[in-house]
């Protein structure tokens, strides 16, 4: 197949924004189909930074991964941008890539987690908007990406974009909604983590000053790490009222499945940002009867009293007895 290139120092029509988003994988065959289709289906004038980590899967991952990109192969040209190369539709007829164009790219190595592939992922994009999107995540339409775009156009001094999203068991089914109309900087360091990490979109600036905080060390609590001291930054950021992810819920999911280790990591983040003893104390109490004793614990006392408990906390450290709303 023929690469065509061009100069992106003369074609102003290539010099338009790029999202890179990172997929980080380890055998999650399973999922990572709608993952990776709800971003290839993605509309709009920019292009698409698409790498996928995977951690050397060895359930039928790679075949899907595979898959796609042939499928890409088959229905695009290849131009080469920046070095790199992007898929451009040849005709309206295909059902993906109705952008300007994607970069596909993946390996499948093994690593030491998470975090490892993230910034791996990151350490060779070329985007100037960061998201990354778990392998059992999918973005909730098409227009999502267009949505990030336009507000970043609209104010340049933005850093970060987050929004909600729709909880989604193993079948696609909507089990739920994560509804934020605030992000409080007292509930993430004390209480509560409420960021929706597939709902949140962040400049390269941005995660250039703040991927120290992607710890390696950690198994379920990075993301609040890194979002906590991001919004501890007073970075210049918007909560947008829309739904642009779902969020897959289900029990060999690390939020459940690692409660103690979750409990820990969180408290290690009051900590590391916190000189409040009292505070400090008050969210070891909460967080442990949250994460790790209210999932096993399935009796209306034990409701009751966490239910006075949470209103009691929240009351303290937020100044009103539920989550913060405008």
């Amino acid at each position: 197949m023929n690469i065509m290139i061009y100069n992106v120092n003369t074609a102003s029509k290539y010099m338009k924004p790029i999202i890179t988003i990172v997929t980080p994988s380890y055998n999650q065959g399973q999922y990572i189909e709608r993952t990776i289709q709800s971003i290839l289906v993605q509309e709009g004038d920019f292009y698409i930074d698409y790498i996928i980590q995977d951690g050397g899967s060895k359930d039928g991952t790679l075949r899907i991964i595979n898959k796609y990109q042939n499928l890409l192969k088959e229905n695009c040209d290849q131009v080469k941008i920046k070095n790199l190369t992007y898929f451009v539709s040849k005709h309206d007829k295909f059902k993906y890539n109705k952008c300007l164009g994607i970069s596909y790219r993946w390996s499948s190595k093994k690593d030491d987690g998470q975090v490892d592939a993230l910034l791996k992922g990151f350490d060779k994009s070329q985007g100037n908007i960061f998201n990354w999107l778990n392998s059992d995540d999918v973005f909730f339409n098409e227009r999502v990406f267009e949505t990030i775009i336009t507000l970043f156009n609209k104010n340049s001094k933005l850093d970060l974009i987050t929004a909600d999203g729709n909880l989604i068991d193993k079948n696609d089914k909507i089990i739920g909604q994560m509804i934020i109309p605030k992000i409080n900087l007292n509930e993430l360091i004390y209480l509560d983590y409420h960021v929706l990490q597939p709902s949140t979109f962040i400049t390269r600036y941005l995660y250039q000053n703040n991927k120290k905080y992607l710890d390696k060390n950690m198994k379920c609590a990075f993301d609040a790490l890194f979002y906590t001291h991001i919004f501890k930054s007073k970075t210049q950021y918007v909560k947008l009222k829309k739904i642009l992810s779902c969020y897959r819920f289900y029990p060999e999911i690390k939020t459940l499945s690692l409660s103690d280790t979750r409990y820990k990591e969180q408290m290690k983040i009051t900590l590391s940002v916190s000189l409040n003893p009292f505070l400090i104390l008050l969210s070891g109490i909460y967080r442990y009867l949250e994460i790790v004793l209210k999932p096993k614990i399935q009796n209306r006392y034990f409701q009751s009293f966490f239910n006075f408990f949470k209103k009691f906390s929240y009351l303290v450290v937020t100044g009103q007895s539920d989550r913060i709303y405008e």
